[in-house]
């Protein structure tokens, strides 16, 4: 966990909006500045001062932290969505989100022919 690293993402995720670090956490997330500060001298944020930056840009808080260089939480298709734990492990934290929607359409296809070999169900 890198959060000088986390706390200069956050200030650049301001900037490419043509926010500063003050108008964003105070004016839209009504936050206190002090949460960069904070970060810059080693101190973890909390979760919920975390998480609303996360969610203001898309993020995720992984990402916030120094903890991983991809940006934007997987979208998991709802066929997907019942796969055992693999995504929640983060054994595909790698895939881009083409190769997400390709598993989904890997998983309909082949849904679709055991239900055209067995019948619904």
């Amino acid at each position: 966990m890198d959060l000088k690293l986390g706390a200069k993402r956050i200030k650049d995720l301001a900037a490419s909006e043509g926010l500063s670090v003050n108008k964003l956490l105070i004016d839209e997330l009504g936050l206190n500045k002090s949460v960069v500060d904070n970060m810059i001298k080693g101190s973890m944020p909390a979760a919920d001062k975390l998480d609303a930056i996360a969610n203001r840009f898309n993020v995720t808080t992984d990402y916030l932290l120094g903890k991983s260089d991809i940006r934007s939480p997987l979208e998991i298709p709802e066929i997907l969505k019942n796969v055992p734990v693999a995504f929640h492990r983060g054994e595909f934290e790698d895939l881009t989100q083409d190769e997400v929607d390709q598993l989904a359409r890997i998983a309909a296809g082949l849904k679709a022919t055991r239900v055209q070999q067995l019948g619904p169900n």
